[in-house]
């Protein structure tokens, strides 16, 4: 494995340790503003409001519309509607179990998904057939998932 694959394995690491907080923090907007959905929304302003920022700072050129209109229609759904899903859910169901037992759900949810994903090549992704070392890890997570969130 190259270096630079140890470097992407450490980036996701990260993202997951930092993934972790954003539940309480939600949950705490929402407490705040006394509304869950409200609080999605103001999670969802501010990433939009740093994400132009960036890409305004770094340069990407934004593409023109008729770049963007030969997207599929459910493209266009689909991204928006799982991500206000997720940081709607996670505000409403972390604070009734906890950040561990969320995380550890969310991850095996991920997990599962993301081999579904990799065996049948879906959504043009390339093919990484399931094999017993995945199976395995799989169970493995299912374990430590129910272990987490039920003790």
């Amino acid at each position: 494995m190259s270096t630079m694959n140890y470097f992407y394995f450490l980036i996701a690491i990260l993202a997951g340790a930092i993934f972790a907080l954003q539940p309480p923090l939600n949950a705490s907007i929402a407490r705040t503003l006394n509304n869950p959905l409200l609080a999605a929304l103001v999670s969802f302003s501010v990433g939009t409001i740093v994400l132009l920022i960036i890409n305004l700072i770094i340069g990407i050129k934004f593409p023109p519309v008729t770049k963007l209109q030969t997207l599929p229609w459910w493209v266009w759904l689909s991204g928006g509607t799982i991500g206000a899903f997720v940081v709607s859910t996670v505000i409403v169901i972390q604070p009734k179990i906890g950040a561990a037992s969320w995380v550890a759900c969310y991850v095996f949810g991920q997990l599962v998904m993301s081999v579904l994903i990799d065996n049948y090549g879906l959504l043009n992704s390339s093919i990484h057939p399931v094999d017993f070392a995945r199976l395995l890890g799989v169970f493995f997570l299912a374990i430590g998932a129910i272990l987490i969130a039920c003790y």
